[in-house]
C-alpha cells in the first residue's frame, strides 16, 4: 500500500506549501482537492456530496474528483479502533449493567462505549465496520482527520438495486511511526518500566528474525492517520509492526470524474435489513457471515 503513504505525503506537501498547520482545519478543502486531482499531482481526490441514490435515507455519498485508476486506494475508513479483547470487555460490562437495577445515568464510561459502537434500537450506528480479524472501527468517534481529505470511507454508500459496487474493502495496518527510538515501535522509553522495555525489544527482535518487512510511517505523516485506539492495547495483545489497524477502499475498476463511489456492505442476511439494502451477491453475504 505504498500508494496510500504517497497520497498522504502529497497532502502533507500541499498543506506545507500553503502554510496549513497540523492543528488547524483545512482552510479550503475544495481547493486542496482540486490540486490533488491535477494530473501533475495524484490525479484524483474524493468529495462528499448529495448521493445519487433515489431513497429518502440516502443522504450524503462520496464522489470521484478526477479519473481514478483500477487498483487505486481511494479512501480510508476513519474512526476509533477497538481490539477484539477490548470489545469483549466493553460488551461484558454493558451486559452486567443491563442485568442490574442501577440508574442508566450511572453507566460506566466503558459501558457507554458499547452504545457509541452500536447505537440504539431506534438509531443504530451505521458508521461502524468490523475487519476479518475482529477489529472494529467506529467512525462516530474520533472521525475523519481534519487534515486528510481521503478519510471519508464512512461516507461511501451501498449501491442501489441493479448497480455494481466500484470499490472493495481491504484491511490495512499502518506501519509503526518512525520516532527514531531504537528497538521501540510506538512507545517512548520513558513510558516503559525496565521489564516492559526488555519484553518489547525481545519481541521486536523476534519479529525481525521472521523477515517481516512492513517499513515505517514517517513521523511527519502521522497526523494524517485518521484512526486511533480506544485504549492503548496491552503489550502482548498487539502487533509491534503496526501503528494502528485501519481499512482502505480500493477501486475495482476505472472510475470516471464525478462518479459516485459504492461498496458492498455485505450485511448479515439473517438479520432485519434496512429497506434501502439490496444484496449485491447473496451467496457472498452468506459466506461473509459463515452461513
Amino acid at each position: 500500500m505504498a500508494s496510500l503513504l504517497k497520497s498522504m505525503e502529497v497532502v502533507e506537501n500541499n498543506n506545507s506549501n500553503n502554510n496549513v498547520r497540523q492543528s488547524e482545519t483545512l482552510i479550503n478543502p475544495d481547493s486542496l482537492c482540486e490540486r490533488l486531482a491535477d494530473k501533475n499531482s495524484l490525479g484524483f481526490c474524493v468529495a462528499v456530496g448529495k448521493s445519487t441514490i433515489d431513497h429518502e435515507e440516502a443522504g450524503e455519498g462520496l464522489f470521484a474528483t478526477g479519473e481514478i485508476k483500477r487498483g487505486s486506494v481511494v479512501a480510508i475508513y476513519p474512526g476509533r479502533v477497538y481490539m477484539p479483547y477490548q470489545f469483549a470487555s466493553i460488551h461484558k460490562e454493558f451486559l452486567q449493567h443491563q442485568g442490574s437495577d442501577s440508574d442508566p445515568k450511572d453507566l460506566s464510561d466503558t459501558a457507554r462505549e458499547y452504545t457509541s459502537i452500536f447505537g440504539t434500537k431506534d438509531e443504530p450506528n451505521m458508521a461502524k465496520i468490523q475487519r476479518y480479524d475482529g477489529v472494529i472501527i467506529n467512525a462516530t468517534r474520533d472521525g475523519a482527520s481534519r487534515l486528510n481529505p481521503f478519510a471519508f470511507g464512512h461516507k461511501i454508500n451501498h449501491p442501489p438495486a441493479g448497480v455494481a459496487p466500484n470499490l472493495m474493502v481491504c484491511p490495512y495496518d499502518f506501519p509503526p511511526v518512525d520516532r527514531n527510538i531504537s528497538g521501540v515501535a510506538d512507545m517512548e522509553e520513558r513510558e516503559m518500566d525496565p521489564f516492559q522495555m526488555a519484553v518489547h525489544r525481545f519481541m521486536r527482535l523476534f519479529t525481525s528474525l521472521g523477515n517481516r518487512k512492513s517499513g515505517s510511517t514517517p513521523l511527519k505523516l502521522s497526523p494524517y492517520i485518521p484512526n486511533k485506539y480506544w485504549e492503548k492495547p496491552h503489550l502482548l495483545s498487539y502487533d509491534l509492526e503496526v501503528e494502528v489497524q485501519s481499512l482502505v477502499l480500493v477501486a475495482t475498476r476505472d472510475i470516471s470524474n464525478n462518479e459516485e463511489l459504492f461498496v458492498n456492505y455485505r450485511f448479515n442476511p439473517e438479520m432485519e435489513l434496512p429497506k434501502w439494502y439490496h444484496p449485491v451477491d447473496s451467496n457472498e453475504d452468506r459466506r461473509r457471515w459463515g452461513l
